[in-house]
């Protein structure tokens, strides 16, 4: 994740000389946000930041600073920065911007950082070490119920910068998703058909980097190429199953997988669901894949087996066990091991199209 981090926060106007036209801030704490990331306090990077400490309005770097910070330091589990504000005849903005905190009228900052080291959960990220790039004055609203509110979140991109691998919730989703309704029926490859590759960056959650123009790169879609790209709660489940059939399932980087999966959980939260257990499963040695597939992949299953039972019946009519007999089949299909390759070979033709 080489990509400038943008956060909005309350902030807390800590002091306030106005003879000297200062204003101490809290700009972050630990505490997790809406978006459920935590950046932790020791992990700030100033170095770099104290060499040129200017603090901007809204981000715009080709104007110029309304302050500059005197300090910035990480205390209690919070990052704090004392800023002097330029005068009016420095700068006209800058005696807006301060007036405005002074008066209660603004009380947000946007904190632009680098992450070096992080870790992703399942409801978001951990920062663990990230270098402070910039803070700038900002007029959005917050959230009153929160210290820390998320107003803008973006992995910010180069204009069409290629996401790699893993499509993480927050790259495809960074406001939210519609949601189908839960009896949605899904048709992977159908939805696939109607979409364009663009389309696909927000409905699949992973992405072979190298090949991104081309449909073919991107597996795992439980969105539909419609309806604002709705999310499908069958399409979720099957998308889990497939990353839980091992070599059988889909075809991605082990790295890979928990990242996919942590995509996946936050769509199960959204449906009220509790996601599986991440773990190693193997589709041929444990027996308990079987009844997590069956469980997930539950998709006309009664349907599906009916049309495979007559399949194996017809088949079987035309080689050398003809006189096997209707109950025959049906014993062999209740069989576990029957069901396991049927679930198996589903999950693949759905999802293992590399």
């Amino acid at each position: 994740m080489a990509n400038k981090v943008f956060k909005e926060f309350i902030t807390k106007v800590e002091d306030i000389n106005d003879e000297d036209r200062i204003i101490t801030f809290v700009l972050s704490t630990e505490s997790k946000d809406r978006d459920g990331d935590i950046i932790k306090a020791e992990g700030w990077v100033l170095d770099n930041y104290l060499k040129n400490p200017v603090v901007l309005f809204a981000h715009k770097y080709d104007e110029l600073p309304v302050a500059k910070a005197l300090r910035v330091w990480v205390e209690n589990g919070q990052l704090k920065a004392t800023a002097k504000f330029a005068t009016e005849k420095e700068n006209p903005l800058a005696e807006n911007v301060y007036q405005l905190y002074k008066n209660g009228y603004m009380n947000a900052v946007s904190v632009g950082f680098m992450p070096i080291e992080y870790e992703e959960t399942v409801s978001g990220y951990n920062y663990l070490k990230q270098e402070l790039l910039e803070f700038s004055c900002v007029p959005v609203p917050a959230n009153p119920e929160a210290l820390i509110s998320l107003a803008v979140k973006s992995l910010k991109k180069e204009e069409e910068e290629i996401i790699k691998g893993v499509i993480t919730y927050n790259q495809a989703h960074p406001n939210g998703t519609p949601k189908a309704s839960e009896d949605e029926e899904w048709d992977a490859a159908a939805e696939v058909r109607e979409a364009e590759a663009e389309d696909l960056r927000v409905m699949c959650a992973w992405v072979d980097s190298e090949n991104a123009d081309l449909k073919t790169a991107y597996k795992l879609p439980h969105h539909k190429a419609s309806e604002n790209h709705s999310v499908v709660w069958r399409g979720v489940a099957a998308a889990m199953a497939a990353l839980f059939g091992a070599r059988g399932g889909v075809n991605i980087p082990d790295e890979d997988r928990r990242g996919v999966y942590n995509h996946l959980s936050k769509h199960y939260q959204e449906f009220d669901k509790e996601p599986p257990e991440f773990r190693d499963y193997n589709l041929d040695d444990n027996i308990e894949l079987y009844y997590f597939l069956e469980k997930c992949y539950n998709l006309n299953k009664d349907k599906e087996i009916n049309e495979f039972k007559e399949e194996t019946n017809d088949e079987k009519q035309d080689g050398k066990n003809e006189d096997i007999k209707d109950d025959k089949n049906d014993e062999e299909i209740s069989n576990v091991e029957e069901l396991k390759n049927f679930i198996k070979s589903e999950v693949r033709k759905r999802y293992d199209k590399g």
